[in-house]
């Protein structure tokens, strides 16, 4: 019989070379941690919501969901009396977002969710990197954050708004000047030369304009000309863009949010409109346009379908358009803040409903009722006349300027005062 081999001793010089590797690889592992992005990454989320709830349940895309719009109308009575139950600075030139789970503030590169109640933080989120937008469209259960990185503003983190746990991430090359905004199923970034969105997993389901990476050449069309508006509500994408061989028009195209490629855009119809005119309302097969005077004729709606159809609607002249937070959907009704009123449409045929004279900003739902905030307090009104039942005094101390009004949690009413939100309830 053979022996067996004798096994190998390790020898000392053996012994200290393995703890040398062992060593260094903690150094480069470490290293490469210490100067990572995410080693500056401060995330609190809400533990009382993380563990057997039902919002920790991801399944892609969530287009039918519950929304957080929703779950805003469990109110059912209306207060009489309103008070400040608490106040929180915030950016000021940032989309208001609120739903049954918080209201968003957001301080320089941190994100907080505050507690509708109380105004108390549940969770936070900063990575220090500069935020170019934030959006939580009516049907998702996630608010999307956008950052700016080397790529421009294309990295994009969504979280869930009950306990701040992370939910989808999408990072790509991006423009550097972008708007982001949401409709009910959508949210994406508009900016002079491309607008993209995404569904609530964060994939891109539409690109338009300038390609940082196209895949095929002449995949878009009119890549010379500059986005000026966009809305979108459920599968209709409404853009307006201004090209340069003709500055007395503008174009305007209605387009299906989710193509068969999503780097290929699908075109319902294309309209040719005057200078100056801006998209302020979607719905599921039209778009609403508004159009400033202009020599001779009056300023006007129009009504533009995606079969090829239009119809010129009554307007009254706007001080101007605004791309951010002016424009809201919200139950039975459409609204555009042009600056010295709110117009109101019907939510599903974009038909002028009403308007409300002196309104400060985009009113919100609760309990039947729309509540748009004016000079006095917030005036409640029937959504299908446009009748003011009343008004609910709120004292501003002073401030008059322009105000988002929304509803979070089950009756808190939120307004954000230039870079200052203030929860109201009910008081005797």
């Amino acid at each position: 019989m053979k022996a067996l081999p004798r096994p190998e001793r390790r020898t000392r010089r053996d012994i200290i070379a393995t703890c040398v590797i062992i060593l260094l690889t903690l150094i480069v592992i470490t290293g490469t941690w210490w100067g990572s992005q995410q080693s500056r990454v401060d995330h609190s989320v809400d533990a009382s919501q993380t563990i057997g709830s039902d919002s920790g349940t991801k399944t892609g895309n969530n287009d039918s969901s519950n929304s957080h719009a929703t779950q805003d109308k469990r109110a059912t009575q209306l207060p009489k009396h309103l008070s400040p139950a608490w106040e929180a600075p915030t950016t000021a030139d940032r989309q208001l977002v609120a739903g049954a789970n918080g209201v968003l503030s957001i301080r320089g590169t941190r994100v907080s969710m505050l507690d509708a109640r109380t105004g108390k933080e549940r969770w936070h989120y900063d990575q220090q990197r500069e935020i170019c937008g934030v959006a939580s469209p009516s049907r998702w259960t996630e608010v999307v954050v956008v950052f700016r990185s080397p790529k421009g503003c294309g990295e994009a983190i969504s979280f869930d708004m009950a306990s701040g746990q992370y939910a989808y991430t999408r990072d790509a090359l991006a423009q550097d000047d972008v708007t982001v905004f949401a409709g009910d199923t959508r949210a994406g970034t508009i900016s002079p030369r491309r607008i993209e969105i995404w569904r609530d997993d964060l994939v891109r389901t539409v690109e338009v304009g300038y390609q940082e990476a196209p895949t095929q050449p002449d995949q878009q069309k009119y890549v010379n000309c500059s986005f000026t508006s966009a809305q979108t509500y459920a599968t209709m994408l409404a853009t307006a863009s201004a090209c340069p061989d003709d500055d007395s028009k503008k174009l305007v195209r209605l387009l299906d949010t989710t193509p068969e490629k999503s780097d290929q855009p699908e075109i319902y119809h294309e309209f040719t409109v005057p200078a100056g005119a801006e998209v302020v309302a979607a719905a599921q097969n039209s778009a609403l346009i508004y159009i400033p005077p202009q020599d001779d004729h009056d300023a006007k709606f129009q009504l533009l379908n995606k079969s090829g159809d239009f119809e010129n609607l009554p307007a009254q002249a706007s001080p101007g358009v605004e791309a951010e937070d002016q424009s809201r959907t919200d139950g039975p009704v459409a609204m555009w803040f042009d600056g010295a009123r709110l117009n109101v449409f019907g939510a599903e045929d974009l038909h002028p409903r009403f308007q409300v004279d002196g309104a400060l900003g985009t009113g919100a739902m609760m309990a039947g009722a729309l509540l748009v905030p004016v000079p006095t307090g917030i005036a409640v009104i029937d959504p299908a006349h446009g009748t003011v039942e009343r008004t609910i005094p709120v004292e501003r101390h002073g401030y008059t300027g322009p105000i988002t009004l929304r509803i979070s949690g089950d009756s808190t009413i939120v307004e954000q005062r230039a870079d200052t939100l203030v929860g109201l309830t009910a008081s005797p």
